[in-house]
Parts: structure tokens; C-alpha cells; sequence
């Protein structure tokens, strides 16, 4: 029963965020270093830090730097491969109250049953706007360099309004064992 009510939670929240669009409200995204222009966008996401753990696990800390409210959001990590995600918390995804939902394969889920929304982003520290960090085993080569990423990212503002995103991508050195 509980699955099937969270599957139908996710599906409403989907459908939701791919049915209308509003760009009244966007921002000029920062620019990463790869790319040579700004774009107008609601949302930009990103990975602001990882770091890694006493227990071999790294925290993947997740911005959003939003110019709307955000009711939910939906998005899964790339490359699968070389992420196995095991729990995610914090936040303002947790102080919101939110149920975040991340499965092994990189797909994460947040809402909130109570209809609270992210609120528009008042600082342009990446720090002070974490949405959630996630708890990982990074399975690549000591030494590797992989990139994360963001795909197939549903952000849905407030009355199921799709909101634009952009998503800017991480690099990541693996630590060499000792």
C-alpha cells in the first residue's frame, strides 16, 4: 500500500512538473567554467562539495541556487556506474520537512506532504543553498577523475509548474589510498 502510494505521489509530482511551463520568473545561471554564456533559467543544480568519510563513503553536498519556490524535484546522477548512492539527507530539503527518496542507481526524489516549497534562493554562496547531500560509495580507480552530473532533472514550482533548469556538472579526482 505504501508503495503504491509513493509511486503515485512521484507520478503526480512528474506529470505535474511536465505539463506546465512558467518562465516569469528566471535568473542569469552562473556560468561554468566550460561553458562561454549565460542561459536563463528558474533552477540551476550542481554538486557544491565532496567530501569523504572515516567509513570510506563520501558526502555529495547538492546545490540549488532557485529564482521560484520549489514544491519538488526529481533527477537522477550520472555516470551510474561509479555512484552507489546510500542514503541522502539534510539540507533544506530536511528542514523543510521534505521526504527525500535516492535509490542505489542515482535516482532521487523530493517533496513535501505538506505542500512546503523551497523557498527563492537569497544568497549566492552555493554553501548556504545545499538542498541535500548524499552519502555514496564512489566505485572508480584510485587516482580517476570522473564527472557527476544531473539527468533527466524535473524541478516543479509551486501549483506543479515545470520550472527551467540548468545543471552544471562536477569533476571529481578519486583519493588515492594511503
Amino acid at each position: 500500500m505504501r508503495k503504491t502510494a509513493l509511486f503515485l505521489i512521484i507520478g503526480l509530482l512528474v506529470s505535474m512538473g511536465i505539463s506546465q511551463s512558467d518562465k516569469s520568473a528566471s535568473f542569469k545561471s552562473k556560468v561554468p567554467p566550460q561553458k562561454q554564456e549565460t542561459v536563463d533559467v528558474d533552477v540551476e543544480l550542481g554538486v557544491e562539495s565532496i567530501t569523504k568519510n572515516q567509513d570510506g563513503t563520501y558526502s555529495i553536498a547538492i546545490y540549488m541556487m532557485n529564482s521560484s519556490p520549489v514544491a519538488g524535484y526529481q533527477m537522477d546522477f550520472e555516470p551510474d556506474a561509479n555512484l552507489n548512492i546510500i542514503t541522502m539527507h539534510g539540507g533544506k530539503s530536511e528542514e523543510l520537512g521534505y521526504l527525500m527518496k535516492a535509490s542505489e542507481n542515482g535516482k532521487v526524489l523530493g517533496f513535501s506532504m505538506q505542500g512546503a516549497s523551497i523557498p527563492v534562493s537569497s544568497s549566492d554562496n552555493l554553501a548556504e543553498n545545499i538542498i541535500f547531500v548524499l552519502i555514496a560509495d564512489i566505485k572508480a580507480d584510485p587516482g580517476k577523475t570522473i564527472g557527476i552530473t544531473l539527468e533527466e532533472t524535473v524541478i516543479a514550482g509551486v501549483g506543479g509548474v515545470k520550472l527551467e533548469a540548468a545543471v552544471d556538472s562536477y569533476n571529481f579526482a578519486v583519493e588515492k589510498n594511503n
